[in-house]
C-alpha cells in the first residue's frame, strides 16, 4: 500500500475527510510511472510492435534503429513512439530521433516528425539537445553557430 507519513499528516492537519485522501492517493498511484517494466526486465520488441510501425510509414532502416533502441532502452515500442513525458522514456525517443537522423542525414526534420506524429521543431531540438547532453556531433546545419549556441543555452538551464 502507498503510504506516505507526511502526506497523511498534512491532510489529517488540513481537516479532509478520509473518502477525498482515499480518492488523492489512487490518483497518485495511477499516475506514478516504474522505472522499468516489472513484467519485462530486459525488454524483447516482437515482430508486431515493429511491423506497426510500418502503418506510421516507418521504413525498414527507421524500423531496425526503433527496436534497437527500445532494446538497449527497455522501452516499448508504442511508449518510444507515443505521447508519454517521463524522463526515461524522453531519452530513448532522443537517442532514436538522433541515431535516424545520423543514419540518414538526407531523411528532413518534418518527414521524421511525420514518423513520431511530433512537430518538427521538436524533432530538431531533441536531436540537438540529445548531441549536446551526450557529447556527439551536432547534426544541424546553422549560420554560423548561432542555432547550436541557442540549443547549448537551453540544455544548459535544462540540467
Amino acid at each position: 500500500m502507498f503510504v506516505d507519513d507526511g502526506f497523511e499528516y498534512a491532510m489529517r492537519n488540513r481537516g479532509y475527510c478520509r473518502s477525498f485522501v482515499e480518492r488523492v492517493r489512487a490518483k497518485r498511484r495511477r499516475w506514478q510511472v516504474p522505472e522499468k517494466d516489472a513484467q519485462a526486465p530486459g525488454l524483447i520488441v516482437s515482430q508486431d510492435e515493429v511491423a506497426s510501425l510500418r502503418q506510421r510509414g516507418f521504413p525498414g532502416w527507421a524500423r531496425q534503429i526503433v527496436a534497437a533502441v527500445c532494446e538497449q532502452h527497455d522501452v516499448a515500442v508504442e511508449v518510444l513512439i507515443g505521447q508519454s513525458r517521463h524522463k526515461l522514456h524522453i531519452k530513448a525517443r532522443w537517442d532514436a530521433l538522433y541515431r535516424i537522423k545520423a543514419a540518414k542525414p538526407a531523411a528532413s526534420y518534418p518527414l521524421i516528425a511525420r514518423w513520431f506524429k511530433r512537430d518538427h521543431t521538436a524533432v530538431l531540438y531533441a536531436v540537438e539537445a540529445h548531441a549536446l547532453r551526450n557529447g556527439l556531433p551536432s547534426l544541424i546545419k546553422s549560420q554560423n553557430g548561432k542555432a547550436t549556441a541557442r540549443y547549448a543555452r537551453a540544455a544548459k538551464s535544462a540540467n
